[in-house]
């Protein structure tokens, strides 16, 4: 979020300062919340197959092509050999991580702005 806070211009065509920070902050905390969602989708996706294997809501013989096991070398294994597993739910990720992200830090960034323009105010 900070990183892009510092590459992304503001925008300039809006006169009101607190829109544009709400605008910014909500693009910036968006482009880092798609950011991490796609980053962490993997280790997501081992812990979704070990919490379903503990429950058995899957197994080996049942012929789902899941893990042998709930172990983590077990899951590796099913994940080197099927990739596209590994980024199995990342639509619904890229829709509610980045959504939620960006409504968070747009509504901190444009609260801190208003207390900092009442107090000079």
């Amino acid at each position: 979020y900070e990183y892009a806070k510092k590459h992304v211009p503001e925008p300039e065509l809006l006169s009101s300062p607190g829109l544009r920070t709400l605008l910014h902050s909500f693009a910036c905390g968006g482009s880092a919340g798609m950011f991490a969602a796609f980053v962490t989708c993997p280790v997501d996706v081992v812990k979704t197959l070990r919490q379903k294997m503990q429950h058995g809501a899957g197994t080996a013989a049942s012929g789902t092509g899941v893990p042998a096991s709930t172990g983590y070398a077990d899951i590796m294994r099913y994940l080197i050999a099927n990739p596209r597993a590994s980024f199995s739910g990342l639509g619904p990720r890229l829709l509610r991580i980045p959504l939620g992200l960006a409504t968070m830090m747009s509504g901190i960034e444009t609260a801190k702005w208003a207390f900092e323009w009442r107090r000079h105010n």
